[in-house]
Protein backbone atom coordinates (compact mmCIF):
# COMPACT_ATOMS: atom_id res chain seq x y z
CA UNK A 1 0.00 0.00 0.00
CA UNK A 2 2.79 2.37 0.61
CA UNK A 3 4.72 1.60 -2.31
CA UNK A 4 1.27 2.12 -4.54
CA UNK A 5 1.01 5.31 -2.65
CA UNK A 6 4.34 6.66 -3.51
CA UNK A 7 4.48 5.76 -7.05
CA UNK A 8 0.47 7.45 -7.51
CA UNK A 9 1.95 11.12 -5.81
CA UNK A 10 5.35 10.86 -7.79
CA UNK A 11 3.03 10.48 -10.92
CA UNK A 12 0.49 13.08 -9.97
CA UNK A 13 3.98 15.14 -8.94
CA UNK A 14 5.58 14.93 -12.59
CA UNK A 15 2.02 15.64 -14.38
CA UNK A 16 1.56 19.14 -11.91
CA UNK A 17 4.92 20.16 -12.88
CA UNK A 18 4.26 19.42 -16.79
CA UNK A 19 0.78 20.89 -16.67
CA UNK A 20 2.41 24.51 -14.37
CA UNK A 21 5.35 24.64 -16.69
CA UNK A 22 2.25 24.40 -20.45
CA UNK A 23 0.52 26.96 -18.38
CA UNK A 24 3.47 29.08 -17.42
CA UNK A 25 4.16 28.85 -20.97
CA UNK A 26 1.59 29.45 -22.77
CA UNK A 27 0.19 33.18 -20.59
CA UNK A 28 4.38 34.00 -20.93
CA UNK A 29 5.11 33.77 -17.72
CA UNK A 30 8.36 32.23 -18.18
CA UNK A 31 10.68 31.38 -20.99
CA UNK A 32 11.72 27.64 -22.30
CA UNK A 33 14.82 28.35 -20.97
CA UNK A 34 13.49 28.95 -17.46
CA UNK A 35 11.48 26.06 -18.01
CA UNK A 36 15.22 24.22 -18.57
CA UNK A 37 17.03 25.78 -15.96
CA UNK A 38 14.31 24.74 -13.40
CA UNK A 39 13.94 21.11 -14.67
CA UNK A 40 17.63 20.65 -15.43
CA UNK A 41 18.33 22.11 -11.43
CA UNK A 42 15.58 20.13 -10.05
CA UNK A 43 13.69 23.14 -8.66
CA UNK A 44 10.18 22.41 -8.93
CA UNK A 45 10.97 18.44 -7.33
CA UNK A 46 12.88 20.57 -4.25
CA UNK A 47 9.88 22.71 -3.87
CA UNK A 48 7.58 19.74 -3.95
CA UNK A 49 9.88 18.23 -1.65
CA UNK A 50 9.82 21.27 0.71
CA UNK A 51 5.75 21.30 0.17
CA UNK A 52 5.09 17.61 1.46
CA UNK A 53 7.41 17.81 4.19
CA UNK A 54 4.97 20.70 5.77
CA UNK A 55 2.17 20.22 7.92
CA UNK A 56 -1.26 18.86 6.28
CA UNK A 57 -3.41 21.61 7.33
CA UNK A 58 -1.28 24.15 5.00
CA UNK A 59 -1.16 21.24 2.30
CA UNK A 60 -4.95 21.76 2.84
CA UNK A 61 -4.83 25.97 2.95
CA UNK A 62 -2.60 25.89 0.18
CA UNK A 63 -5.12 24.12 -2.24
CA UNK A 64 -8.33 25.99 -0.66
CA UNK A 65 -6.50 29.56 -1.40
CA UNK A 66 -5.49 28.08 -5.13
CA UNK A 67 -9.00 26.80 -5.48
CA UNK A 68 -10.63 30.13 -4.31
CA UNK A 69 -7.68 32.19 -6.38
CA UNK A 70 -8.61 29.82 -9.65
CA UNK A 71 -12.18 30.71 -8.70
CA UNK A 72 -12.44 34.24 -8.63
CA UNK A 73 -9.80 34.77 -11.17
CA UNK A 74 -12.75 32.65 -13.45
CA UNK A 75 -15.41 34.66 -12.16
CA UNK A 76 -13.95 37.84 -12.59
CA UNK A 77 -12.41 37.57 -15.82
CA UNK A 78 -16.07 36.12 -17.33
CA UNK A 79 -18.59 37.84 -15.04
CA UNK A 80 -17.25 41.27 -14.55
CA UNK A 81 -14.54 40.92 -17.87
CA UNK A 82 -11.58 41.64 -15.60
CA UNK A 83 -9.44 41.95 -18.76
CA UNK A 84 -6.16 41.87 -17.12
CA UNK A 85 -6.93 38.34 -16.31
CA UNK A 86 -7.54 37.46 -20.39
CA UNK A 87 -10.19 34.38 -19.13
CA UNK A 88 -12.59 36.92 -21.24
CA UNK A 89 -11.50 36.08 -24.69
CA UNK A 90 -10.36 32.75 -24.01
CA UNK A 91 -12.84 29.95 -26.02
CA UNK A 92 -13.98 26.68 -25.30
CA UNK A 93 -11.21 25.39 -27.96
CA UNK A 94 -8.37 27.39 -26.17
CA UNK A 95 -9.35 25.64 -23.28
CA UNK A 96 -9.14 22.44 -24.48
CA UNK A 97 -5.63 23.15 -26.13
CA UNK A 98 -4.60 24.31 -23.13
CA UNK A 99 -5.57 21.59 -20.98
CA UNK A 100 -5.91 18.75 -23.40
CA UNK A 101 -2.48 17.51 -23.43
CA UNK A 102 -2.12 17.85 -19.58
CA UNK A 103 -5.46 15.78 -19.51
CA UNK A 104 -4.65 12.87 -21.80
CA UNK A 105 -1.03 13.17 -19.80
CA UNK A 106 -2.88 12.20 -16.53
CA UNK A 107 -5.53 9.53 -17.99
CA UNK A 108 -2.09 7.92 -19.27
CA UNK A 109 -0.34 8.12 -16.25
CA UNK A 110 -3.30 7.18 -13.98
CA UNK A 111 -3.88 4.06 -16.59
CA UNK A 112 -0.11 3.30 -16.39
CA UNK A 113 -0.21 3.43 -12.99
CA UNK A 114 -2.99 1.11 -12.48
CA UNK A 115 -1.61 -1.50 -15.13
CA UNK A 116 1.25 -1.29 -12.96
CA UNK A 117 -0.43 -1.20 -9.87
CA UNK A 118 -2.11 -4.69 -10.70
CA UNK A 119 0.61 -6.37 -12.48
CA UNK A 120 2.59 -5.97 -8.88
CA UNK A 121 -0.18 -6.95 -7.12
CA UNK A 122 -0.61 -9.64 -9.25
CA UNK A 123 2.75 -10.66 -9.45
CA UNK A 124 3.05 -9.99 -5.42
CA UNK A 125 0.07 -12.32 -5.11
CA UNK A 126 1.39 -14.98 -7.17
CA UNK A 127 5.19 -14.59 -5.10
CA UNK A 128 2.84 -15.07 -1.55
CA UNK A 129 1.14 -18.30 -2.81
CA UNK A 130 4.48 -19.21 -3.91
CA UNK A 131 6.00 -18.40 -0.52
CA UNK A 132 2.61 -20.06 0.87
CA UNK A 133 3.26 -23.48 -1.15
CA UNK A 134 6.73 -23.60 -0.63
CA UNK A 135 6.41 -23.02 3.40
CA UNK A 136 3.46 -25.84 3.12
CA UNK A 137 6.02 -28.13 0.80
CA UNK A 138 8.84 -28.04 3.50
CA UNK A 139 6.26 -27.99 6.85
CA UNK A 140 4.55 -31.25 5.00
CA UNK A 141 8.46 -32.79 4.21
CA UNK A 142 9.76 -31.40 8.02
CA UNK A 143 6.51 -33.45 9.01
CA UNK A 144 7.29 -36.36 6.98
CA UNK A 145 10.98 -36.53 8.23
CA UNK A 146 9.82 -35.82 12.03
CA UNK A 147 7.74 -38.88 11.73
CA UNK A 148 10.66 -41.12 10.20
CA UNK A 149 12.75 -39.65 12.87
CA UNK A 150 10.07 -40.98 15.25
CA UNK A 151 9.38 -44.30 13.33
CA UNK A 152 13.69 -44.68 13.24
CA UNK A 153 13.79 -43.91 17.16
CA UNK A 154 10.79 -46.73 17.77
CA UNK A 155 12.44 -49.43 15.95
CA UNK A 156 15.73 -48.78 17.63
CA UNK A 157 13.97 -48.52 21.06
CA UNK A 158 12.06 -51.62 20.13
CA UNK A 159 15.22 -53.34 18.90
CA UNK A 160 17.03 -52.21 22.06
CA UNK A 161 14.34 -53.86 23.93
CA UNK A 162 14.38 -56.76 22.31
CA UNK A 163 18.08 -57.08 22.45
CA UNK A 164 18.28 -56.37 26.01
CA UNK A 165 15.19 -59.25 26.93
CA UNK A 166 17.40 -61.42 24.62
CA UNK A 167 20.23 -60.59 26.30
CA UNK A 168 19.08 -61.16 29.10
CA UNK A 169 17.20 -64.58 28.50
CA UNK A 170 20.69 -65.84 27.13
CA UNK A 171 21.97 -64.85 30.47
CA UNK A 172 19.28 -66.71 32.52
CA UNK A 173 19.74 -69.63 30.02
CA UNK A 174 23.48 -69.68 30.67
CA UNK A 175 22.69 -69.40 34.28
CA UNK A 176 20.26 -72.23 34.41
CA UNK A 177 22.81 -74.57 32.60
CA UNK A 178 25.76 -73.91 35.21
CA UNK A 179 23.22 -74.58 38.06
CA UNK A 180 22.18 -77.64 36.50
CA UNK A 181 25.72 -78.48 35.38
CA UNK A 182 26.63 -77.74 39.00
CA UNK A 183 23.70 -79.70 40.28
CA UNK A 184 24.16 -82.85 38.43
CA UNK A 185 28.44 -82.78 39.11
CA UNK A 186 27.30 -82.65 42.93
CA UNK A 187 25.16 -85.40 42.71
CA UNK A 188 27.94 -87.60 40.55
CA UNK A 189 31.01 -86.51 42.60
CA UNK A 190 29.21 -85.78 46.11
CA UNK A 191 26.55 -88.19 46.13
CA UNK A 192 27.51 -91.01 43.99
CA UNK A 193 24.81 -91.34 41.13
CA UNK A 194 26.31 -93.30 38.70
CA UNK A 195 27.01 -96.03 41.52
CA UNK A 196 23.11 -95.65 42.69
CA UNK A 197 20.51 -98.88 42.16
CA UNK A 198 16.97 -98.38 40.08
CA UNK A 199 14.73 -96.11 41.81
CA UNK A 200 16.78 -94.76 44.30
CA UNK A 201 15.84 -91.20 45.38
CA UNK A 202 19.37 -89.96 43.88
CA UNK A 203 18.16 -91.35 40.47
CA UNK A 204 14.77 -89.47 40.45
CA UNK A 205 16.24 -86.09 41.86
CA UNK A 206 18.29 -86.42 38.48
CA UNK A 207 15.58 -86.79 36.17
CA UNK A 208 13.55 -84.37 37.28
CA UNK A 209 16.81 -81.95 37.20
CA UNK A 210 17.44 -82.93 33.59
CA UNK A 211 13.66 -82.61 32.59
CA UNK A 212 12.75 -78.73 34.34
CA UNK A 213 16.25 -77.77 32.42
CA UNK A 214 14.85 -78.79 29.17
CA UNK A 215 12.15 -77.23 29.43
CA UNK A 216 13.54 -73.83 29.57
CA UNK A 217 16.81 -74.41 27.53
CA UNK A 218 16.72 -72.79 23.93
CA UNK A 219 18.48 -75.90 21.20
CA UNK A 220 21.88 -74.90 21.43
CA UNK A 221 22.23 -75.41 25.72
CA UNK A 222 19.90 -78.45 25.04
CA UNK A 223 22.96 -80.26 23.20
CA UNK A 224 24.99 -79.66 26.20
CA UNK A 225 23.25 -81.16 28.33
CA UNK A 226 22.94 -84.00 25.94
CA UNK A 227 26.52 -84.40 26.12
CA UNK A 228 27.12 -83.94 29.67
CA UNK A 229 25.02 -86.50 30.63
CA UNK A 230 25.94 -88.39 27.50
CA UNK A 231 30.43 -88.58 28.18
CA UNK A 232 29.38 -88.62 32.23
CA UNK A 233 28.24 -92.42 31.39
CA UNK A 234 24.16 -91.54 32.59
CA UNK A 235 23.10 -92.63 29.37
CA UNK A 236 24.85 -95.61 28.11
CA UNK A 237 22.94 -99.04 27.76
CA UNK A 238 23.78 -101.09 31.14
CA UNK A 239 21.92 -104.05 31.29
CA UNK A 240 18.98 -102.27 29.19
CA UNK A 241 18.60 -99.88 32.31
CA UNK A 242 18.87 -96.14 33.05
CA UNK A 243 21.07 -94.04 35.46
CA UNK A 244 19.24 -90.78 34.71
CA UNK A 245 15.54 -91.98 33.34
CA UNK A 246 15.51 -88.92 30.27
CA UNK A 247 11.63 -90.25 29.03
CA UNK A 248 9.72 -87.28 27.88
CA UNK A 249 13.06 -84.95 27.81
CA UNK A 250 12.31 -82.14 25.10
CA UNK A 251 15.28 -82.48 22.85
CA UNK A 252 13.26 -81.25 19.84
CA UNK A 253 15.44 -78.97 16.85
CA UNK A 254 18.73 -79.80 18.10
CA UNK A 255 21.79 -79.81 15.98
CA UNK A 256 23.77 -83.05 16.06
CA UNK A 257 25.13 -83.52 12.82
CA UNK A 258 27.88 -85.83 12.28
CA UNK A 259 28.03 -86.85 15.94
CA UNK A 260 28.95 -90.22 17.48
CA UNK A 261 26.70 -91.21 20.10
CA UNK A 262 26.48 -94.91 20.13
CA UNK A 263 24.97 -96.98 22.41
CA UNK A 264 22.94 -94.30 23.94
CA UNK A 265 19.37 -95.06 25.49
CA UNK A 266 16.94 -92.39 24.42
CA UNK A 267 14.11 -94.31 25.07
CA UNK A 268 10.60 -92.32 24.62
CA UNK A 269 12.52 -88.70 23.85
CA UNK A 270 11.25 -86.03 21.76
CA UNK A 271 13.70 -85.46 18.90
CA UNK A 272 11.14 -84.20 16.47
CA UNK A 273 12.86 -81.81 13.84
CA UNK A 274 16.56 -82.41 14.92
CA UNK A 275 19.42 -81.97 12.76
CA UNK A 276 21.38 -85.67 12.35
CA UNK A 277 22.50 -85.94 9.27
CA UNK A 278 25.60 -88.77 9.36
CA UNK A 279 25.02 -88.90 12.92
CA UNK A 280 26.46 -92.58 14.38
CA UNK A 281 23.84 -94.13 16.77
CA UNK A 282 24.46 -97.95 15.90
CA UNK A 283 23.16 -99.87 18.73
CA UNK A 284 21.48 -96.48 20.37
CA UNK A 285 17.85 -97.35 21.97
CA UNK A 286 15.69 -95.00 20.13
CA UNK A 287 12.28 -96.79 21.52
CA UNK A 288 8.94 -95.33 21.03
CA UNK A 289 10.88 -91.81 20.64
CA UNK A 290 9.21 -89.15 18.55
CA UNK A 291 11.02 -88.66 15.43
CA UNK A 292 8.46 -86.54 13.64
CA UNK A 293 10.60 -84.78 10.31
CA UNK A 294 13.93 -85.18 12.20
CA UNK A 295 16.94 -85.24 9.31
CA UNK A 296 19.14 -88.84 9.39
CA UNK A 297 20.18 -88.73 5.90
CA UNK A 298 22.82 -90.98 5.47
CA UNK A 299 22.67 -91.77 9.41
CA UNK A 300 24.45 -94.96 11.09
CA UNK A 301 21.73 -96.85 12.86
CA UNK A 302 23.44 -100.46 12.78
CA UNK A 303 21.64 -102.89 15.35
CA UNK A 304 19.46 -99.61 16.72
CA UNK A 305 16.00 -99.76 18.84
CA UNK A 306 13.88 -98.11 16.79
CA UNK A 307 10.57 -100.27 18.34
CA UNK A 308 7.49 -97.99 18.14
CA UNK A 309 9.38 -94.51 17.17
CA UNK A 310 7.14 -92.21 15.10
CA UNK A 311 9.35 -91.63 12.31
CA UNK A 312 6.53 -89.60 10.41
CA UNK A 313 8.26 -87.93 7.10
CA UNK A 314 11.28 -88.48 8.33
CA UNK A 315 14.31 -88.26 5.53
CA UNK A 316 16.51 -91.38 5.84
CA UNK A 317 17.82 -90.97 2.46
CA UNK A 318 20.96 -93.39 2.44
CA UNK A 319 20.42 -93.93 5.79
CA UNK A 320 22.42 -97.34 6.96
CA UNK A 321 19.45 -99.63 9.17
CA UNK A 322 21.59 -103.25 8.73
CA UNK A 323 19.69 -105.26 11.61
CA UNK A 324 17.93 -102.28 13.01
CA UNK A 325 14.64 -103.16 14.73
CA UNK A 326 11.55 -101.19 13.14
CA UNK A 327 8.95 -103.30 14.54
CA UNK A 328 5.50 -101.10 14.67
CA UNK A 329 7.48 -97.81 14.05
CA UNK A 330 4.99 -95.54 12.15
CA UNK A 331 7.35 -94.32 9.14
CA UNK A 332 4.49 -92.57 6.91
CA UNK A 333 5.89 -90.45 4.16
CA UNK A 334 9.46 -91.15 5.20
CA UNK A 335 12.06 -91.00 2.68
CA UNK A 336 13.87 -94.41 2.46
CA UNK A 337 15.40 -93.56 -0.94
CA UNK A 338 18.76 -95.63 -0.84
CA UNK A 339 18.41 -97.03 2.92
CA UNK A 340 20.08 -100.33 3.52
CA UNK A 341 17.90 -102.04 5.41
CA UNK A 342 19.10 -105.65 5.18
CA UNK A 343 17.98 -108.13 8.33
CA UNK A 344 16.07 -105.36 9.61
CA UNK A 345 12.72 -105.84 11.21
CA UNK A 346 10.24 -104.49 9.57
CA UNK A 347 7.17 -106.07 10.79
CA UNK A 348 3.70 -104.41 11.93
CA UNK A 349 5.48 -100.98 10.35
CA UNK A 350 3.38 -98.39 9.09
CA UNK A 351 5.44 -97.96 5.25
CA UNK A 352 1.78 -95.77 4.14
CA UNK A 353 3.12 -93.01 1.20
CA UNK A 354 6.95 -94.15 2.50
CA UNK A 355 9.73 -93.72 -0.71
CA UNK A 356 11.66 -96.81 -0.87
CA UNK A 357 13.01 -96.62 -4.55
CA UNK A 358 16.32 -98.25 -4.62
CA UNK A 359 16.16 -99.30 -0.84
CA UNK A 360 18.18 -102.20 0.29
CA UNK A 361 15.37 -104.63 2.26
CA UNK A 362 17.53 -108.04 1.33
CA UNK A 363 16.93 -110.46 4.14
CA UNK A 364 14.53 -107.80 5.69
CA UNK A 365 11.27 -109.17 7.70
CA UNK A 366 8.44 -107.71 6.41
CA UNK A 367 4.68 -108.37 4.98
CA UNK A 368 4.15 -107.40 0.82
CA UNK A 369 0.98 -106.19 2.19
CA UNK A 370 3.05 -103.48 3.74
CA UNK A 371 4.48 -102.10 0.69
CA UNK A 372 1.35 -101.53 -1.17
CA UNK A 373 0.74 -98.08 -0.90
CA UNK A 374 4.91 -97.37 -0.31
CA UNK A 375 7.08 -96.43 -3.11
CA UNK A 376 8.69 -99.15 -4.26
CA UNK A 377 10.52 -98.78 -7.51
CA UNK A 378 14.07 -100.37 -8.06
CA UNK A 379 13.75 -101.99 -4.29
CA UNK A 380 16.40 -104.47 -3.73
CA UNK A 381 14.84 -107.33 -2.09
Amino acid sequence: MKADHRHYEETWTLVWEFASCCIFLKRGFITPCTISFVWENNIMQQFFHWWKRRRPWLQGISSLTLGVGILALLIGGYLFHWHWTGFDTKTLWDWMQLLIIPAALAVTGYLFNRAERQSEQQAAQRRAEAEQMLIEQRSQAEQQRAEQRAMTERFLLQWRIEEELKRKEEYQREELLQAYLNCMSELLIDKGLRSSNPGDELRHVARARTLTALQRLNPERKVDVLWFLYESNLLDLHGNKQIVDVRDADWSRILLNESRLAQIDLREVNLSHAQMQGIDLRGASLQGALLYQVDLRGAILRGANLSEANLTQANLNGADLTGANLKGADLSHADLTHAILQKSNLRNATLQQANLSHADLQEAIYDQEQLRNASVWGIIR
